[in-house]
């Protein structure tokens, strides 16, 4: 079926588009809290080699099956999200070992791996994006929500030029052809939301793009930067430092996303923001020696609270971001806690107090709205509370 349908096809018109209403949640407290993604957005990322952009997408995979346990709880349904990963130009081991993985972690069933690895003849490098958002349309255009990660669109560009260059059509700026903004705009304009008339269907696009020394000026990523709704840009030396995801929140942006967050997510993570960008400024000031005051003292331990909820190295529930996130804003948990307290904590949470949560946080609750929603903040609160001062 797959192969009977065109490579290039025309982006969804204005009038069968929707707007954004439902998250993507990928698992990570910094992302969903702050520059979240919604289902049929395009959200660039961005990055330097080593900063964890691929294993960034291959988390947010594995994540869309604790996703859908949320949205819905049999598992079936049109919430579920089907994932398509399209490799271009990287090593073929590595694809391979993402593939292996997925299967490790039993998300090989809800994603499709369409190869264009570096050990492929270039037209296929050139050719497997579109193959992918071809294959993606498929879920949406069925009313169901698709996901495809181009990884990554430097290396499609590379691949398009080396094309051109063998047969002579003149380079453009960078050795670029003149029409490769053209392509990658229609390429991610693919992505959409469709309305109810049209079967609510989704296609949400994950650009990646390699950059060199953080420069954002180059021609290939100011196209892309122009043609998505937002990017996360990850920066090396927090990667270096350990810190995962490696996001820089100041240059990060959702233009979309926020729509999509919950209530509840949005009421708790202005707080969250403005507690890591203290952390962040502080510790500057004290890398370089300055003399801090008690109440920056202060904000910097409330920052550290911040950054442990920041730092995790695999996908979390929703639920768990919610509780975990709110617990370093009211400064109930702290940077020195081991993981182990905090899952224990979570357990404990679960098992003694499942009914309250399945009341509290269940998807209905969520998007309430004025005072509904003011008694909720108050009811959690109050809950977090004790479950934290009684444990």
């Amino acid at each position: 079926m797959v192969l009977s349908l065109p490579f290039q096809k025309d982006s969804p018109s204005i009038m069968s588009r929707s707007d954004v209403k439902q998250p993507l949640l990928t698992g990570f407290a910094v992302i969903d809290a702050l520059v979240p993604v919604g289902l049929g957005q395009r959200q660039l990322i961005i990055g330097n080699k080593g900063t964890g952009k691929t294993t960034l997408v291959l988390n947010i995979i594995k994540n869309q099956k604790r996703a859908n346990r949320y949205f819905s709880p049999e598992g079936r349904g049109r919430d579920r999200i089907f994932c398509v990963y399209v490799a271009i130009g990287l090593r073929l081991q590595k694809v391979k070992s993402f593939l292996h993985t997925l299967k490790l972690n039993q998300c090989d069933w809800y994603t499709a791996v369409i190869d264009g690895s570096a050990a492929r003849p270039f037209a296929q490098q050139y050719l497997s994006p579109f193959a992918a958002a071809t294959y993606s349309e498929i879920y949406r255009d069925n009313g169901l929500n698709a996901l495809v990660i181009y990884d990554d669109l430097d290396k499609h560009a590379n691949a398009y030029r080396e094309a051109n260059l063998l047969i002579r059509n003149p380079s453009g700026r960078e050795a670029y052809p003149g029409d490769i903004f053209y392509i990658h705009a229609r390429l991610l304009e693919r992505a959409a939301q469709f309305s109810k008339y049209y079967g609510y269907g989704s296609l949400t696009a994950l650009p990646v793009v390699e950059i060199k020394g953080d420069n954002l000026n180059t021609y290939i990523p100011t196209n892309l930067i122009s043609i998505t709704d937002g990017q996360w840009f990850l920066r090396t030396d927090y990667s270096k430092k350990g810190l995962y995801p490696a996001l820089d929140i100041e240059k990060s942006v959702s233009r979309i996303g926020r729509k999509a967050q919950s209530s509840l997510m949005s009421w708790i993570s202005n707080d969250f923001k403005n507690n890591l960008l203290s952390y962040l400024r502080i510790s500057e000031l004290l890398s370089m020696g300055v003399s801090v005051s008690n109440e920056q003292r202060s904000s910097y331990e409330s920052g550290l609270a911040a950054l442990g909820v920041w730092n995790q190295s695999k996908p979390r529930f929703f639920e768990d971001n919610i509780l975990i996130i709110l617990a370093s804003n009211l400064n109930l948990i702290n940077f020195k806690m081991s993981k182990k307290a905090i899952i224990s904590i979570l357990e404990y949470t679960y098992k003694k107090n499942n009914f309250i949560l399945s009341g509290i946080l269940s998807h209905k609750h969520l998007n309430t709205k004025n005072g509904n929603l003011l008694r909720l903040k108050k009811m959690i609160v109050r809950f977090l509370l004790y479950i934290f001062y009684n444990k």
